[in-house]
């Protein structure tokens, strides 16, 4: 099964009986709707498209029609009101936690927006493998059931039509136009350029709000550092060393995920007397498609 261009490889609903989704097409079955079709019109490119901020799209039920997850253009363009018709869809937080309303003609409105974020059963996926787990829930038709293991998002859908290596929905959810930022700009004068404040997922109007090292400290005749930084849920990290400011390596770690708060530490070791530099370096979690 080939998997769904920036989106989602197969939705799960509620599996109360045995008979399981033929694997070589789209499908996921659910025991009060039949069959659901996540790709019913591959040649005319309907499908979900996952963005970082909002979702766009269409499923499809033969017993329940077309649902739609948002038309992909909120009116303030960066997320769906959900207090009209108009403007009604499933929005992203980010850090992969979904609210906001699908609708479908023949079943209603299907709420994703019904939980806390500390509840465990939330809509949610997870930024790391593109699993989705929780549940929304139709008054029509009950609980539907995302953590299958058969859904996925496989990639998020960034959009930057200005070219200006920030994604449109961040940039209108911060300055509220397309044009304000652009290459270069960095309006809180910080040091960060708008864009570099993208990457990082950090307020680029306020001056002290940067991804920073905030502390470091040495053990072990200083062959092993602990490096506290600010950090955000809806990013990944790499921690980077050299000793030259030139060539800059990984320092073992891969990309890890941030500590729960607002700033992680990781421990570092290394071999050597030569001097060595640290940073830290943020990462847009799953591929772009």
């Amino acid at each position: 099964m080939k998997p769904l261009p920036a989106a989602l490889a197969l939705l799960a609903l509620p599996l109360a009986s045995p008979a399981q989704p033929n694997p070589d097409t789209d499908l996921a079955y659910g025991a009060n709707v039949g069959w659901v079709n996540i790709q019913p019109q591959r040649g005319n490119h309907i499908y979900v498209d996952a963005g970082e901020h909002f979702f766009s799209g269409y499923i499809y039920g033969a017993n329940i029609g077309w649902i739609s997850l948002g038309n992909g253009m909120p009116k303030n363009g960066h997320s769906y009101s959900n207090t009209t018709g108009d403007d009604s869809g499933i929005n992203n937080d980010g850090a992969g936690n979904l609210s906001g309303l699908a609708y479908g003609a023949n079943i209603g409105w299907i709420n994703f927006g019904w939980a806390g974020l500390n509840d465990p059963n939330r809509p949610r996926f997870d930024l790391d493998d593109g699993e989705f787990h929780g549940f929304a829930y139709s008054a029509n038709c009950g609980w539907v059931n995302l953590g299958t293991g058969r859904l996925f998002v496989t990639a998020i859908n960034r959009v930057d039509s200005d070219h200006d290596g920030i994604d449109d929905a961040w940039e209108m959810q911060w300055f509220g136009n397309l044009t304000t930022a652009g290459i270069g700009t960095d309006h809180d004068g910080d040091g960060q350029s708008d864009s570099a404040e993208y990457v990082a997922d950090t307020d680029p109007l306020r001056a002290n709000d940067y991804l920073k090292v905030v502390s470091h400290a040495y053990a072990n005749g200083q062959t092993t550092v602990a490096i506290v930084f600010t950090s955000q849920p809806s990013r990944r990290y790499q921690l980077q060393h050299s000793t030259d400011l030139v060539k800059w390596d990984d320092s073992g770690l891969g990309e890890f995920n941030p500590d729960a708060g607002t700033t992680t530490t990781k421990g570092f070791s290394f071999t050597g007397n030569a001097r060595h530099f640290f940073r830290v370096v943020a990462v847009l979690p799953l591929p772009q498609p």
